[in-house]
């Protein structure tokens, strides 16, 4: 851990070189080196404050300001998403986006991942959140999602919780057909409520898949509530879809109510 550190004495303890919080701790990205007016790449930070609270659980705020905060090396092809993990809230205090340009390639998920890589997650809120995907290519939003090899080990998410998310410039690859879902969450989710969300250029604005075999039935999705969303310049409003066994039933309990959408249809990716 290299992130400056600007927080308050009683905010932390040190063990080892590193910043371990007490449950229930607030942090915020700002303390470990985030800047949103100045050019530098604020993954770093944005991933140590989170890991930060992974442990014990407590909430990491993304404070407002001019600009955003903008993650990966424009020169680097191969970026990572950036990942929270359980008991977790993930709260922005104003408008400043989290964002990335478009070099930019998530591995799954998008990027902000609610899952760390072959761990199941529960307990994540997501207040206020604002992500710019930057357009990229490969790129979704928010979302969780998985390589193949995990889709057999029993790596849910349960208790996910999205509260006012606002996501824009999800276009993904045109003519790859990959990315481009600004609310995307596949295999293996439980109990998830999207409310009030607002999706502005991209190809989906929630996409659900389940992998739907009996041989893997932690891949289902179930008690998924997304109750309001206002879309804007969108291919696809929402998609569901089942992949492997279709004969299983992997969609249990989805419900969606106040769906708005304009311009549908004119997202760049077919």
């Amino acid at each position: 851990f290299t992130a400056p550190v600007a927080a308050p004495l009683t905010a932390h303890v040190f063990v080892d070189g590193d910043i371990r919080f007490a449950a229930g701790q607030v942090s915020s990205i700002g303390w470990f080196g985030a800047s949103a007016t100045e050019a530098v790449d604020s993954l770093p930070a944005i991933q140590a404050a989170l890991d930060a609270v992974h442990v014990a659980g407590g909430e990491v705020q993304v404070p407002g300001g001019v600009g955003k905060y903008d993650c990966g090396d424009p020169m680097v092809l191969s970026q990572h998403q950036i990942d929270v993990g359980s008991n977790t809230t993930l709260r922005w205090l104003g408008q400043t986006p989290i964002a990335c340009d478009a070099s930019w390639r998530a591995l799954r998920g998008g990027l902000l991942n609610l899952r760390r890589t072959g761990d199941s997650v529960e307990n994540v809120t997501i207040v206020d959140a604002v992500i710019d995907a930057g357009s990229a290519q490969t790129n979704n939003g928010i979302g969780l999602g998985t390589s193949g090899w995990e889709r057999w080990i029993k790596a849910t998410a349960r208790r996910l919780r999205l509260g006012r998310p606002y996501v824009y410039n999800v276009t993904g690859d045109a003519a790859g057909g990959q990315g481009g879902k600004a609310l995307t969450f596949q295999f293996g989710v439980e109990d998830v409520v999207i409310s009030d969300a607002r999706v502005e250029d991209a190809f989906i604005a929630v996409s659900l898949e389940s992998a739907g075999s009996k041989d893997i039935d932690q891949s289902a999705i179930r008690n998924v509530l997304v109750n309001g969303l206002v879309a804007r310049r969108v291919s696809r409003i929402a998609r569901l879809l089942q992949l492997i066994d279709v004969s299983v039933s992997a969609m249990h309990s989805v419900r969606m109510t106040g769906l708005v959408g304009y311009e549908v249809g004119l997202s760049s990716q077919n």
